[in-house]
């Protein structure tokens, strides 16, 4: 880095104070927003990436319709999963979860509420990729009377013991802690806090549709085919048990995996993702037309300086990289307010979108993401000054008959296009909320 390039730096800052706060802040605001939506979206599409086989595990769902009305169903007998592991050689192993409703769990005459609570079959561990601190991943759900905590939940009921082998009372029954698994991933679609074994009276259950269920297919297996497979199982079973399901055209398919977060269940898909993205961008190019504007006008009053540097022989490269340079100190500037920024918004954003994005500065990945962020808004805000301010006409310049005639025209046209993005990110605002708006209340 050129130390006298910062002594100039901020030598024109002391000089040109408020223009510097306007250019810092507007800059700031716009990658505020930027750093909240991208790392939103990098979280929204990095669900689930993290279990071994990932690529290869499905979820099953299935489609009904009657009457003219239908609906998605998530939830299956929990009969199927095994019934369908045994008769199609396509799967390769299986796996069922029953989400259970906010617990209530006593510990030493003390209860402690809101826990998420799933039940599942005794391969969870082995099945998906959580990670167990205590325990063994293929027998740690074997025992009927076994119970996995999270890390969290071992801290809050056990604080400063092994909670292995300590007792928890849920549901009028004692249970043993087998072992204790990290905190779930928040981006994961499977969240819970405590993991008991699955009931063994849904193992032949065909009378209800409570199991979310999970197949591991064999590579190059035929999912549609597989989905048909699916509903002839249920049908050759389901009418004996359930008759008036017969009314009922009933379809089944597999979700992948990677897909679940933002697929058919989901109330922010991909298209409101998608959405967010552009607007976040749109902000951002807001705040680069008003660095430039703001930008140009403090080169205008140094310019006579730029055509001293070229009558000793700089050349326009040298000087184009010189107003990139610059550009990068202000970016970085931003940038320090645009974190602090984001973490006080964050609750706010949380709130709104019904997240949970968490900003974690011990990830790399916020890192590299903050690198790329800081280098693109140097080239959207830089680029246009560096290569128009490089082209005044020196001997003008120097004898101080630049007028700058062109130069306000030109602001005005960064005014004009900046109110015009402006004007046109209100009104795609306006229509954004009418389709979130429409997405998050259709019943799936």
């Amino acid at each position: 880095m050129n130390l006298n390039s910062i002594k100039i730096f901020f030598r024109n800052v002391r000089k040109q104070k408020v223009m510097t706060v306007m250019s810092i802040l507007g800059l700031s605001l716009g990658m505020s927003i930027a750093i909240l939506v991208g790392l939103w979206s990098v979280q929204e599409f990095d669900y689930d990436n993290f279990h071994r086989h990932g690529d290869r595990i499905y979820r099953v769902f299935r489609h009904e319709s009657w009457d003219g009305d239908e609906a998605n169903r998530f939830t299956n007998c929990g009969a199927l999963g095994q019934a369908a592991k045994e008769q199609i050689p396509e799967i390769e192993a299986m796996c069922r979860i029953i989400n259970m409703k906010d617990t209530k769990l006593q510990v030493n005459q003390r209860y402690y509420e809101q826990f998420r609570m799933i039940t599942a079959d005794e391969n969870f561990f082995d099945f998906f990729t959580f990670r167990l601190k205590e325990g063994q991943e293929n027998n740690v759900l074997h025992s009927i009377d076994g119970m996995v905590i999270d890390q969290s939940t071992a801290v809050l009921l056990f604080p400063g013991e092994n909670a292995v082998g300590k007792v928890i009372s849920y549901a009028d029954r004692d249970w043993t802690v087998s072992g204790v698994m990290e905190d779930m991933p928040a981006n994961s679609h499977i969240r819970a806090n405590v993991i008991v074994p699955y009931s063994k009276k849904k193992l032949n259950d065909w009378n209800g549709f409570s199991s979310l269920t999970y197949f591991l297919l064999r590579p190059g297996a035929d999912t549609d085919k597989l989905g048909e497979q699916l509903t002839q199982i249920l049908k050759d079973n389901m009418s004996s048990a359930m008759p008036h399901f017969r009314s009922i055209k009933i379809s089944h398919s597999l979700e992948s995996l990677r897909d679940i977060h933002l697929g058919a269940e989901s109330r922010n898909g991909k298209g409101v993702v998608i959405i967010l993205i552009l607007a976040a961008f749109i902000v951002l190019l807001i705040s680069c037309v008003n660095f430039s504007s703001l930008f140009i006008s403090m080169a205008f009053l140094r310019a006579r300086s730029t055509g001293v540097r070229k009558t000793h022989g700089a050349s326009r490269i040298r000087l184009i990289m010189d107003f990139y340079r610059e550009t990068s100190y202000y970016v970085l500037l931003a940038m320090g307010i645009a974190i602090l920024l984001t973490i006080g918004f964050a609750p706010t954003f949380n709130e709104l979108l019904n997240t949970d994005l968490q900003i974690y500065f011990g990830n790399l990945q916020v890192y590299v993401f903050l690198v790329l962020l800081g280098i693109f808004t140097v080239i959207l805000a830089g680029t246009f000054p560096a290569f128009y301010m490089t082209r005044f006409n020196v001997v003008q310049t120097l004898v101080g008959q630049f007028k700058g005639n062109k130069l306000a025209f030109l602001q005005k046209s960064l005014l004009v296009t900046q109110f015009t993005i402006a004007l046109a990110c209100l009104l795609s605002v306006f229509f954004i909320r009418k389709q979130v708006d429409t997405m998050t209340s259709m019943a799936l």
